[in-house]
């Protein structure tokens, strides 16, 4: 997810950056209600203005300026000791060093070398609607393993030529239902692969509600059926709501021949071994039990020690000519600063509102329980889910993210759900915010491309993407997470 911050500075802009300040700063001097205390007001300005300023502003200086605020709480004994305590937190280098390593295996070719050998397989020929599920497969597999935006740009490039070949139009449903489809399951693969930053993300939101370790395993498991569900419900969506008529790709030809007997490069080579090496690792340290010694060893490394050792390989690699494989100032290239930037504050903001020292949580679920407390495990998994998946359709889902992810978690607890289980269904189906262009920076991205898609077609298939999201997640995920978390 990138920032919103690069836009034409407009007058509205200082209008916003003002509310920001004066919200960061100001609710601090109301009269604390409920529970909570003259800190937890603090706390509570600094993460109402940090909201706001995310949604309006951007995610890079108001972070920073929440850092600094933080400082002259009692959360610290200064602006230094609130830098250390937020930038201290594991979960910011373990997404730091995440975003490296996922840098790696894009800029090695795997996403490129694995797409066109796909798409250039023999049984496609012919087969259209195969060929549309191959395209969605490859983006989520390839996103989710490797590069997301990566992804969409190749992708999209080699839909543009079948596109071309078969004669659709630009910006005819056919094409915004395969370009949205594309980033729509690229945003959502995310959260399917447990060594992406995310799933990471995702377990230190729900620490504090007691998750303590992530199961590859069962996360892989669930996170590939959720996936699965919705390229097919999505595709039926097209069958026979859109009813596409896809006879003109059925005769389009043997058109990705060229591919089919293609060679790996040897960066590409070396950057698959590294991929198959930590996925198989992860598996195994994941399925057999910690008291064979070379499992409990890799165990200690644990998914950032992986992550960590790839990267040593790939800077001490040398090529034959003696040049280096790649230099560490092209993989911070794959570095979202105002992501870990974000991080780093919201981590020790989300910490001081779940103690007891500011008496925010007490009072929020005071409020929230009356509403909730009828309700049975299933019904409060639909409502939160059915709730929040409507409302990030038109909120940044990064901001409803970091915000409600660590509160609902904890409510969650109290329905017997897994915490970290809960995380993975609230931030998937957060992740789908694709129906709006402020939903999302992919969501964006996708309405932004005007030459390809016709706006109107956009929303429809945004909105049929979000509901059959919030279906596959209430109905199948759910009940499949609670057999194996």
């Amino acid at each position: 997810m990138s920032s919103i911050e690069n836009k034409p500075v407009k007058p509205s802009y200082w209008i916003h950056a003002i509310i920001f300040v004066l919200l960061t700063i100001g609710i601090g001097f109301i009269k604390p209600f409920g529970q909570i205390t003259e800190y937890g007001m603090d706390i509570l300005g600094i993460f109402i203005g940090l909201i706001y300023g995310w949604t309006f502003i951007g995610f890079l200086w108001p972070s920073l300026f929440g850092l600094v605020v933080l400082g002259y709480t009692d959360f610290a004994a200064n602006v230094t000791t609130a830098t250390a305590a937020g930038f201290g937190e594991s979960l910011v280098w373990q997404v730091f060093f995440m975003m490296i390593f996922a840098g790696i295996l894009s800029r090695l070719g795997i996403t490129e070398f694995i797409g066109y050998w796909l798409l250039s397989r023999k049984i496609l020929i012919g087969r259209p609607w195969l060929l549309v599920f191959v395209i969605f497969t490859i983006a989520f597999l390839c996103g989710g393993i490797i590069s997301l935006y990566g992804t969409i740009f190749m992708l999209w490039a080699i839909c543009y030529n079948i596109f071309d070949i078969c004669g659709y139009e630009k910006k005819s449903t056919f094409c915004t239902y395969i370009l949205g489809g594309i980033v729509y399951l690229v945003a959502m693969s995310c959260m399917v692969f447990p060594f992406k930053p995310y799933p990471t993300v995702v377990l230190g939101l729900c620490a504090k509600a007691g998750a303590t370790s992530l199961p590859f395993v069962p996360w892989l498991i669930v996170g590939l059926v959720t996936s699965f569900a919705m390229i097919f419900l999505y595709m039926l969506a097209g069958k026979f709501i859109f009813r596409f008529d896809l006879s003109v790709i059925a005769n389009m030809g043997d058109v990705f021949s060229e591919h089919r007997h293609a060679k790996m490069s040897a960066d590409t080579k070396i950057g698959m071994v590294i991929l198959i090496l930590f996925i198989a690792i992860l598996v195994f340290i994941g399925l057999l039990p910690a008291s064979i010694p070379l499992i409990a060893f890799l165990k200690k490394a644990d998914m950032l020690g992986l992550a960590l050792i790839a990267i040593c390989v790939v800077l001490l690699w040398r090529r034959k000519n003696g040049e280096p494989l790649m230099g560490f100032a092209e993989l911070t290239q794959a570095i979202s600063w105002d992501i870990i930037i974000m991080f780093a504050v919201t981590l020790p903001v989300c910490g001081a509102i779940g103690s007891a020292e500011t008496g925010i949580m007490t009072t929020a679920m005071a409020a929230l329980m009356p509403v909730l407390q009828n309700l049975s495990a299933t019904a409060f998994i639909a409502v939160t889910i059915i709730l929040l998946g409507l409302v990030t359709q038109i909120a940044h889902n990064l901001v409803l993210t970091m915000t409600f992810t660590p509160l609902l978690a904890t409510a969650a607890v109290n329905y017997g759900i897994d915490p970290l289980l809960y995380g993975f269904l609230l931030v998937t189906m957060l992740q789908c915010a694709v129906a709006t262009p402020a939903a999302s920076a992919q969501a964006a991205l996708v309405f932004a491309n005007t030459e390809w898609v016709e706006t109107k077609q956009a929303y429809i298939a945004g909105y049929i993407f979000a509901v059959i999201s919030m279906v596959v997640i209430v109905c199948l995920v759910y009940p499949l997470g609670a057999m194996l978390f």
